[in-house]
């Protein structure tokens, strides 16, 4: 058995499990699962190149390929509602744990440690400055407010409320709908409540 091969893979598991245990405890899509996943996979396959061959270089085209794989599931996860774009921490957090991965799979340790570090230093700290920065903004009468508004409707009222939430939001000044969508139903909404329709209103002061 080469225990460097399941040091590399243990070593990335703990730190991709580290990852998503970040996302995982604020409810984000890919989670603790994603993140670990992501991460042993890079390793594996890092790894991979060194049982295969003695060529030094065939571990970094290996890692080129995983930068290429990963760039194809984050472009997955990133979601389009009408001029909004969702998801985007999902799929950077998801690149991050590709390359924690890669660099476990290359026989580093400290490096990886201080890349998860700073990967959940980013989620856990930024967010507070976030924060202040969209409640600095909106001191500011000139600033361009971006609303989400979540309506509870049976099927049949659907269309009626997409109708009327349109005509009156439009009609107002510096104010417009930038688009409807349906959230997926859970098990704690009630059927009769199914479906759920938000729709991102956008005001721009001017």
């Amino acid at each position: 058995m080469d225990w460097d091969f399941l040091l590399n893979a243990a070593v990335a598991l703990i730190l991709g499990i580290a990852i998503g245990f970040v996302r995982q405890f604020r409810q984000r899509t890919a989670g603790l699962p994603t993140n670990a996943l992501v991460c042993v996979r890079s390793s594996l396959y890092v790894s991979l190149g060194a049982l295969l061959t003695s060529d030094p270089s065939s571990a970094g085209r290996i890692a080129a390929q995983v930068v290429s794989g990963i760039g194809f599931l984050g472009g997955g996860v990133i979601l389009r509602e009408g001029l909004n774009v969702r998801a985007m921490n999902t799929a950077a957090t998801l690149w991050c744990s590709a390359a924690v991965g890669t660099l476990a799979g290359g026989g580093r340790l400290l490096e990886p440690v201080m890349g998860t570090v700073m990967v959940v230093g980013i989620h856990i700290g930024m967010r507070p400055v976030v924060r202040k920065i969209d409640e600095r903004i909106k001191m500011f009468p000139d600033a361009e407010a971006v609303y989400r508004m979540h309506v509870d409707c049976v099927s049949i009222q659907a269309a009626v409320i997409r109708d009327v939430s349109r005509r009156h939001v439009n009609s107002a000044p510096n104010m417009a709908i930038q688009g409807f969508s349906r959230a997926i139903p859970t098990r704690r909404m009630p059927r009769k409540l199914w479906p759920r329709y938000f729709a991102p209103l956008a005001m721009t002061n001017t």
